[in-house]
């Protein structure tokens, strides 16, 4: 059984923009400062209009990774990517976080918003992501709405947990992963991931993993 996150401790949703093809690495280096899993999406840099007079003029691939580390881990692995020179170079790395307020499904402990030091401010709105293997998002959206969601956005990405890489020909193989974002009250938010967590096995071992974090500031309609 997962233990709970220690007391006072404080994780983080980090957030790693890198040039095409970097994604494996960093996933790589992620793991041996004892970050585990990971999730990475494709996507495109642009440079602003004003200079090129187009969007698209001088766009560049990019891979985004998803990382759930504590506090400590994220400032070491920002570290290490300063060592690389990495964040200092234009247009070649962005890194952020955002303070996760609860979490479930992690190899290393699980948090609820109660345990979390942020976790007390009231927000309208909460955003829960849920990483799951392809083919899974439909339940995973399915048991949200039952729980009162109104909606949601898949994503398609590919991870690396300690449960789910494999080896071909001494080469890692990162399956294809589903990301599913909703953005719910804060009122039916703990009845959302709860719902998710037991309809798809949220905590049992290589499943996935949930977390979620307050969103500050909301516009759009998700009820029609």
């Amino acid at each position: 059984m997962i233990e709970s996150c220690p007391s006072g401790s404080r994780w983080l949703f980090l957030t790693v923009i890198v040039e095409r093809g970097g994604g494996s690495k960093w996933l790589k280096e992620a793991r041996s400062l004892g970050i585990g899993g990971g999730t990475v999406l494709l996507g495109q840099g642009t440079i602003g209009t004003r200079q090129t007079g187009r969007l698209d003029a001088l766009s560049e691939s990019k891979e985004i990774i998803g990382l759930i580390a504590s506090e400590e881990q994220a400032a070491r692995f920002i570290r290490t990517m300063q060592q690389a020179r990495l964040l200092v170079q234009p247009r070649r790395c962005v890194a952020l976080s955002i303070p996760v307020i609860a979490l479930t499904g992690s190899s290393v402990c699980q948090m609820t918003p109660k345990q979390n030091p942020i976790g007390g401010k009231s927000f309208m709105k909460q955003a829960i992501w849920v990483v799951v293997d392809k083919g899974e998002a439909e339940r995973v959206v399915e048991a949200a709405e039952k729980a009162g969601a109104l909606g949601a956005t898949v994503i398609n990405a590919r991870g690396a947990g300690k449960h789910e890489t494999s080896q071909l020909f001494a080469m890692a193989i990162e399956p294809e992963k589903e990301m599913v974002l909703l953005v719910v009250d804060q009122a039916v938010a703990g009845q959302v991931l709860d719902r998710i967590c037991q309809d798809c096995q949220i905590n049992e071992p290589g499943r996935g993993i949930a977390f979620t974090v307050n969103v500050e500031q909301y516009r759009g309609q998700t009820d029609g």
